[in-house]
């Protein structure tokens, strides 16, 4: 469930709100309307990314490091978090995520103090704003793809700026394909 009790926007809505429904998704532009900084750095390489709000003007701290398609899916779950989790009245707040945990399973250690809910909730929101359902079936009809080929899903994730992973799984999740892994 989300910390915050206003229903939030889709991520489908937020692209729209601000003239950005169209592949790939500009995800900075989209953070800088909604007041973000994005600063890029060397991060240690276990973290992709994280969120910081301090005296409410939020920052995203992404690791400069890593692949373009992975910082740009890291940005839009920073997003996500914002959009979902930050409460305005919480001035302060950090969201830290570790590397490419896809939290769809409970198997890591407790200790970590990783709320597995927020972060399912982070990235099902940064998946939506990257590979909005709509663009995605317009652009497979568009150009003929076939996403049992693995040629076409490759062409598929370059347009829309993000790893075969995280288009197939977006793919199965909405039920345009069956699991190849």
């Amino acid at each position: 469930m989300s910390t915050s009790s206003a229903p939030t926007k889709s991520p489908e809505q937020l692209l729209k709100e601000h003239g950005l429904f169209k592949q790939p998704v500009n995800v900075e532009a989209l953070a800088e309307a909604l007041g973000i900084a994005v600063k890029y750095e060397e991060l240690e390489d276990d973290f992709s990314a994280f969120l910081m709000i301090k005296h409410g003007k939020p920052t995203a701290f992404v690791n400069g490091a890593h692949h373009l398609n992975r910082r740009r899916f890291s940005l839009a779950h920073e997003i996500g978090h914002f959009i979902k989790h930050y409460k305005k009245t919480n001035r302060d707040r950090l969201f830290l995520d570790r590397t490419l945990t896809l939290y769809t399973r409970k198997e890591n250690s407790a200790s970590e103090n990783v709320d597995f809910q927020m972060e399912r909730e982070a990235n099902v929101f940064a998946a939506g704003l990257l590979m909005p359902d709509k663009l995605l079936k317009e652009y497979i009809s568009r150009h003929d793809l076939n996403i049992s080929d693995e040629f076409d899903v490759s062409r598929l994730a370059i347009a829309f700026g993000v790893s075969e992973q995280a288009l197939q799984i977006r793919l199965n999740n909405l039920k345009l394909a069956k699991p190849n892994f």
